[in-house]
């Protein structure tokens, strides 16, 4: 396999464990042994300690958001009591946003952290 390939490998590993310890196999050797994704794994941890310095942990969603907002709808809000029922189409477009300002973040802080191993 390309080294190219298996630094891409690597990368995505670091980024699902933050900069933190890969487990043992192909990737954590490789790990050990390529100066260059060495020094991604450096700026993982950075990136990951400068989002908690700013305090991004607490920017994470309740566990139960979800199911609470879908409940709110359902239960007869001032706007229920009107005759208004959420549709399928009204909720869906709620889950729809939820990931995708999820989704959102994900894609920001790795164009930030491409912009910064390319400085």
């Amino acid at each position: 396999m390309r080294a190219d390939a298996v630094c891409r490998r690597v990368a995505d590993a670091l980024s699902e464990t933050a900069g933190g310890e890969l487990p043992p196999g192909a990737e954590r050797d490789h790990l050990e042994q390529c100066l260059r994704c060495q020094a991604t794994a450096v700026r993982f941890r950075r990136l990951d300690r400068e989002l908690v310095a700013l305090g991004a942990d607490r920017l994470q969603p309740p566990d139960d958001l979800l199911a609470e907002t879908l409940e709110l709808l359902r239960s007869g809000s001032t706007s229920a009591s009107k005759g208004w029922r959420p549709r399928a189409a009204e909720v869906a477009a709620l889950a729809a946003a939820a990931t995708g300002a999820a989704a959102g973040a994900v894609v920001l802080g790795r164009r930030l952290l491409h912009s910064a191993s390319s400085a």
